[in-house]
């Protein structure tokens, strides 16, 4: 798995799933800096099949948060395999990074 920040897939993820980007094409990556601690990408061969936020309350407690995977890759195991990770680059309560 990736862990690094995926800044350019970012705005495309929820256009190709029919969403709008909910916080329009200014400021929305000062408000994904001020809350998210970072994110834990999965990739199959060079494509981003998914990703999970990491995100924390401004103090001691950080957790999970928007967590997508590609349909295809569902029902495997990976949604568990991004907390893993999470909880191990971010370290934080265990409990706080339940499946």
């Amino acid at each position: 798995m990736d862990q690094r920040r995926p800044r350019h897939h970012l705005p495309r993820l929820p256009a190709r799933r029919g969403l709008r980007w909910s916080y329009g094409a200014s400021g929305w990556r000062t408000r994904l800096r001020r809350h998210s601690l970072g994110w834990v990408c999965a990739r199959d061969g060079g494509s981003l099949v998914g990703f999970v936020n990491v995100t924390w309350d401004g103090g001691v407690h950080s957790f999970v948060q928007d967590k997508v995977m590609a349909r295809h890759c569902r029902s495997q195991g990976n949604c568990a395999a991004l907390n893993t990770a999470a909880a191990q680059f971010y370290p934080s309560p265990p409990s706080l990074f339940s499946s």
